[in-house]
């Protein structure tokens, strides 16, 4: 009993120590991540500065992708603190994946997004950074889905870039883990023109029948229970139709039903 009570107690202790120890990372994070805030400060006044900006954003990357690669908890935990302040997070429901996002706060009306990638490979949390180009503004991470094909995981995150105040960009982008790093370009969707790694469209909501939209028609959205992708039908003239085309998979691959 005494021994019992003893390992309970050392469990409880570690936990406790971990939580500490991650609460402790993630008020480090929090204190670099409102750097950004601060040097694009409203109306971008006096206290603005493009460098300072820059660099607050590479600092931040630079230490998320530290504790992700180093911190193994990290990968399921919340990061409340960070998550109020605009850092959003897209989890796989079964917990091996995630995709971290934010704004980086250099664009105007098109916004510029920075995503980390962390993923679970045998006994090894990893992480990835970016690897957008030159000016690429990248996208915002909405949600992370998995689908199992094969003896395999997949993964769908859903992303949006933001070209305009009214341009954007939707599509489902598929996502593996092979040994132990990220394939960004797995090839799960068949299409007529072949094998894809991703679905996607533009809306465009400077056209008049366009304009009043409901947020919902726009989006991409997947029924994880039946495994379906479903778009919004676009015709040639960009009106987005209240139509959707959708995608099943059908044993190894997403195809149009």
């Amino acid at each position: 009993m005494k021994k019992l009570i003893a390992t309970i107690l050392s469990v409880f202790t570690i936990s406790v120590l971990f939580a500490q120890n991650m609460n402790s990372v993630e008020a480090d994070l929090l204190k670099s991540f409102s750097r950004i805030q601060y040097w694009a400060s409203d109306g971008r006044g006096q206290d603005y500065s493009l460098d300072s900006l820059l660099a607050a954003n590479q600092n931040f990357e630079k230490m998320l992708f530290q504790v992700t690669s180093k911190h193994a908890a990290s990968l399921n935990h919340p990061f409340k603190s960070l998550v109020d302040k605009g850092l959003h997070i897209s989890s796989a429901p079964n917990g091996k994946f995630r995709i971290y996002t934010w704004n980086t706060l250099t664009g105007g009306s098109m916004h510029f997004y920075k995503n980390l990638f962390q993923f679970k490979a045998g006994n090894q949390v990893l992480s990835e950074k970016d690897k957008n180009e030159e000016g690429d503004p990248g996208v915002f991470f909405r949600t992370v889905n998995v689908v199992h094909v094969g003896n395999k995981d997949y993964y769908l995150g859903y992303q949006i870039a933001l070209l305009s105040s009214a341009l954007s960009y939707h599509s489902m982008k598929v996502f593996s883990i092979d040994d132990k790093s990220l394939n960004s370009d797995a090839k799960l969707i068949k299409t007529k023109t072949g094998i894809r790694n991703q679905l996607g469209y533009e809306v465009d909501q400077t056209k008049e029948s366009n304009s009043d939209l409901p947020m919902e028609q726009t989006m991409i959205e997947y029924d994880s229970k039946h495994k379906v992708i479903s778009l919004p039908l676009i015709q040639a003239d960009g009106k987005v139709t209240d139509k959707r085309i959708k995608y099943q998979l059908k044993g190894r691959y997403f195809e149009k039903i």
